[in-house]
Order: structure tokens, then sequence, then C-alpha cells
């Protein structure tokens, strides 16, 4: 009967992704800034905005508007996991606004990563952004 009980619990981590969701307490976000910020233009612009501020063209029109990526107190309590999170499976997901979709069935996981790491650097002092 434990056996079962394991066997079912393995299959439903596969099933749902479970095992392979990363550990929010130690994940650091690991991608190339540049090659995010192309993707961003491309995709995350339009609601979030040349800066991040979430006024991008979509962005303007939306309520809740997207969140604003640039403001440095608020993203200094945003961990790299949340951003991650967000990005690949949507801001449900961290219990932010539905209208932020999931990126995962668009973006590879390297993708998800480059745009994270260009998220950082929005909300980064002045002197860090030179």
């Amino acid at each position: 009967m434990l056996l079962r009980l394991i066997i079912l619990f393995a299959s439903c981590q596969a099933l749902t992704g479970w095992a392979d969701e990363p550990d929010p307490a130690s994940f650091r976000i690991d991608g190339n800034a540049g090659s995010g910020q192309l993707i961003y233009r491309t995709y995350c612009l339009t609601c979030h905005g040349e800066t991040g501020a979430g006024d991008g063209p979509s962005g303007k029109r939306l309520r809740p508007r997207p969140y604003d990526l640039s403001n440095v107190t608020n993203m200094a309590g945003v961990t790299d996991w949340t951003i991650y999170m967000a990005i690949k499976e949507g801001g449900q997901r961290v219990g932010k606004s539905v209208l932020m979709t999931s990126w995962k069935g668009l973006l590879s996981e390297q993708d998800i990563q480059d745009v994270a790491a260009y998220v950082r650097t929005l909300a980064a002092p002045e002197a860090e952004r030179e």
C-alpha cells in the first residue's frame, strides 16, 4: 500500500511539474540581460513600457496596471524566484494580476532566465546601469 502511495505521489509530481519547480529560497536568476532586453522589447514592452514602469501602449489601458518593474523600492523586495515564476507561469502564480500571462509556451527556459535578468536591471540604481 505504501509503495502505491509513493508511486501515485511521484506521478502527480511529474504531471503537475512540482518535481521540476525551483526552490524559491535558493533560486537565483541565471540569464543574460542583454539577450533578455531584446526579448523584453518584443514581448513585454507593450504592457510594461520602455523603462518597465507599466506604462506601455497596452499597459496604460489595463486595470490593474502592469507592475512597475522600475521602482527600486518595490523591486528590492521581489525575489528572483518571483520574477522568474511570474514570467514563466504568469502573474496569478505569484499573487499578481491574472492579466500577466504565462510565457512558458512561447519562451525557452533560457529566454525566461534572460528576460528575468533584464527585468532586474530596470530597477537597478542609476550607478549600476552605467
